[in-house]
């Protein structure tokens, strides 16, 4: 029997495993396409590959990626997963998801020259219609302090959720200004709407008299 290696940074956090049972629950389809930014050594992966969602994982770190690998394949699971070891803010990648799941990525210091709006427009546009974005983000502690909290890595209250248009459903936002290890938090959870059909009517003017 193989053994299961856990993530060096301990249990999956609690919303991988509630998002991976939601959004099975939520969409009615055979196969489901979920996107990881970033996968770390599967901290925040794992959850979604075990219950048979089909994943892409983007990560930085190739001491981390080898771990995972190491990890899918012990639970016979890389062949559901893809690993990128690359920039997705900077990847060229077209595909959408059902469902997107981002745990303390904008922050990072490897992305700190890619503007905040660029890195959450390029999560935006990854996603189906009718799909998911769950974004777990740090925020600025003194949001007058650009030099220690720079607007590429932290956002200011209510930036987050005033990137969505009417395009989306915003489930809920929450900006905690309570500190979690020398941390202010923020997550949101957001639903990107179908297209709603338009139907044109048209109007015609009829003249009626001899010829």
């Amino acid at each position: 029997m193989k053994k299961m290696i856990r993530s060096s940074l301990g249990d999956s956090p609690k919303t991988t495993y509630l998002y991976a049972d939601l959004i099975k629950n939520k969409l009615n389809k055979d196969i489901y396409d979920v996107l990881v930014l970033d996968t770390f050594d599967g901290y925040t992966l794992m959850p979604f590959a075990i219950i048979g969602l089909n994943v892409d994982g983007y990560e930085m770190n190739e001491e981390y990626i080898e771990i995972l690998k190491q990890r899918l394949e012990n639970e016979n699971l890389a062949d559901k997963v893809n690993i990128y070891n690359t920039n997705f803010y900077k990847s060229n990648n077209k595909k959408k998801y059902d469902f997107v799941y981002v745990y303390q990525s904008l922050d990072k210091e490897c992305y700190s020259d890619i503007s905040m709006n660029k890195k959450v427009h390029a999560i935006l546009d990854s996603v189906k219609l009718g799909g998911y974005i769950y974004i777990y983000y740090l925020m600025a502690i003194d949001e007058n302090d650009y030099i220690n909290y720079p607007s590429n890595q932290y956002l200011r209250s209510y930036e987050m959720s005033n990137m969505f248009d009417s395009n989306w459903q915003i489930i809920y936002c929450k900006e905690r200004n309570k500190l979690r290890d020398n941390n202010r938090i923020g997550y949101i959870f957001v639903y990107k709407k179908p297209k709603k059909v338009i139907k044109h009517r048209y109007h015609y003017k009829i003249k009626t008299g001899q010829v």
